[in-house]
């Protein structure tokens, strides 16, 4: 496995806590019960993500690191159907809004969508962030394992038709973590691309002489 070295570092209230260091960000942020923490579970290889039926039992950002390739895993707490209360809600807001707009902001985002629903109503109403950030964009789809071969293909003829409607052509990896449909291609993917943002790092530093890879 590919990051079975990552570990939990830390859970954080305020982005203030998010550490300084010149890290690649690496943002899982879906609607709530999407299976996030599944999906990172299975790209840990360990039970390092908690796991909860419950939508919105995710309020902060919870923190990994990643040594290899050097990154920080942000899990993100998710929007819509979250059972919290309308002072919870604000305040998870205002931290996803300085996460997303300040100097914290990822430089790779999986967006996670249910495959059995593709875009729903709530996905569409933080798209334009998500179209509006300068970052690579990997989709997830999740819990593919709940469809037909057929209703998956379905299901990704349509999302990928959304998606050009919107001008919006990023990598969409169909997963299942039940069964780790998938997971492999994602790992790949990921780590492929924190490999090309370490480059990028290196070359703007002109302290450093190395490549972490």
């Amino acid at each position: 496995m590919l990051f079975a070295q990552t570990q939990f570092l830390k859970s954080c209230s305020a982005i203030s806590q998010i550490p300084h260091d010149p890290l690649v960000k690496v943002g899982f942020w879906g609607r709530s019960n999407v299976g996030k923490s599944s999906i990172l579970n299975a790209l840990i290889g360990k039970k390092k993500a908690r796991v909860s039926k419950t939508p919105g039992r995710t309020q902060l950002i919870n923190l990994f690191e990643c040594p290899h390739p050097k990154s920080l895993w942000c899990d993100l707490p998710g929007y819509g159907y979250a059972k919290i209360n309308a002072q919870q809600s604000v305040v998870i807001s205002q931290l996803l809004e300085n996460f997303f707009i300040g100097e914290h902001a990822p430089n790779i985002l999986c967006w996670l969508l249910d495959a059995r629903h593709n875009m729903t109503k709530t996905d569409f109403i933080v798209l334009p962030l998500i179209a509006s950030l300068d970052c690579e964009l990997i989709i997830v789809t999740t819990k593919n394992d709940k469809l037909s071969k057929q209703q998956g293909l379905k299901q990704r003829s349509l999302l990928l038709r959304q998606l050009k409607e919107i001008n919006l052509k990023p990598n969409v990896i169909p997963t299942a973590a039940s069964n780790r449909d998938g997971i492999e291609l994602l790992e790949q993917s990921l780590f492929e691309s924190i490999v090309k943002k370490n480059i990028e790092f290196n070359q703007q530093s002109p302290n450093s002489d190395e490549v972490d890879s």
